[in-house]
C-alpha cells in the first residue's frame, strides 16, 4: 500500500483500501486544481489537513481549513481547488459500492490524469 501516484495537480497516496473503504491523502500543488468531476458509486469526506480548499459542491462553494471537512455525495458535481502559494493536503474517504478511479465523470478537463 502507500503507493505515490502523482498527477498534473499533485499526487495522491493510498493509505487503506478495503472491499467497504478506501482512504487517501491527497495533495494538491499550489495554484492547481482537480478537475470538476462526480462519481455514481460513491460518496468522498474530505478533512484538510493542512493549507487551505476552495471547494465547489454543485453550486455551493466553500473554503475550508486545517481540521475542517466536509461531505460530498455520490452524484454530486465537485472540486478541490488550491488558489494558496502553498501544497494543500487533504484525507479523503471513499465510502460505496465501486472503489476504483474508472468510477469518475469529469467535466473541465484541463489535462487527462
Amino acid at each position: 500500500m502507500n503507493k505515490k501516484t502523482k498527477r498534473p495537480w499533485g499526487y495522491y497516496t493510498l493509505l487503506v483500501k478495503t472491499s467497504e473503504y478506501l482512504i487517501k491523502k491527497i495533495v494538491i500543488s499550489p495554484k492547481q486544481s482537480i478537475s470538476l468531476q462526480k462519481h455514481n458509486h460513491r460518496s468522498e469526506h474530505w478533512i484538510v489537513l493542512s493549507g487551505k480548499a476552495n471547494i465547489q459542491i454543485g453550486t455551493k462553494k466553500i473554503i475550508l481549513k486545517k481540521s475542517q471537512s466536509v461531505f460530498v455525495p455520490e452524484k454530486r458535481k465537485h472540486k478541490i481547488m488550491n488558489k494558496s502559494s502553498e501544497p494543500l493536503v487533504i484525507l479523503e474517504t471513499q465510502l460505496g459500492k465501486i472503489l476504483s478511479e474508472d468510477d469518475i465523470i469529469r467535466y473541465d478537463v484541463d489535462y487527462i490524469k
